[in-house]
């Protein structure tokens, strides 16, 4: 799976596809491996790829292993530009310190949670997670979004980003360009 995901984010319609980078999920398994820095360099290497274009993303119960390897990890890549998000953050993991003990760009609220944002006590919880982690220095991923209301809600309210079924389902890589070549770059005849 790294080997695809870099080979993707090294084609030269990536910027074209209207792509800044892939996110990349990490396992508690990979995070802890001794040779995970030597890995993603060597297939950084293989394919001439700036770390900018790969996000690591690991889950709550990822960042929650208390291993020096897999901190070590986390500092090394960090290191070397590449950047990581938290996913499923609120999910019975949740530990607020611990997410701003790590290294993170992006804090991507789960779908369990964005589920609520309709509620009006959903609505001002996420609004108040979106401000704090924002005052932290994070930005923010709704994730699992299905509805026009969800959607609207999160835009207003502040979300940086927003993922889910209410723009597209999973599809294969030949599907995802097509969808982005449609979705995402300029039509002939428009700038």
């Amino acid at each position: 799976m790294l080997d695809s995901v870099f080979r993707f984010a090294s084609r030269p319609d990536f910027d074209a596809l209207g792509l800044e980078y892939i996110e990349l999920n990490l396992s508690v398994e990979q995070l802890i491996q001794d040779n995970l820095v030597s890995e993603i360099q060597a297939l950084q290497e293989k394919y001439q790829l700036s770390s900018l274009r790969i996000n690591l993303e690991i889950t709550e119960s990822a960042a929650g292993v208390q291993s020096k390897v897999g901190l070590q990890n986390i500092t090394k890549l960090r290191e070397q530009r590449f950047s990581f998000s938290l996913d499923d953050f609120g999910t019975g993991y949740s530990n607020i310190q611990r997410a701003v003990e790590l290294p993170l760009s992006l804090v991507k609220i789960d779908k369990g949670i964005i589920n609520k944002v309709e509620t009006p006590k959903g609505e001002s919880m996420i609004r108040s997670t979106i401000q704090m982690m924002h005052e932290n220095g994070f930005g923010i991923v709704g994730e699992g979004v299905e509805t026009r209301e969800q959607y609207q809600i999160l835009e207003r309210i502040g979300c940086d980003y927003i993922q889910g079924y209410y723009f597209a389902k999973p599809m294969c890589e030949e599907a995802f360009v097509a969808f982005l070549k449609e979705h995402n770059t300029p039509q002939r005849g428009q700038a």
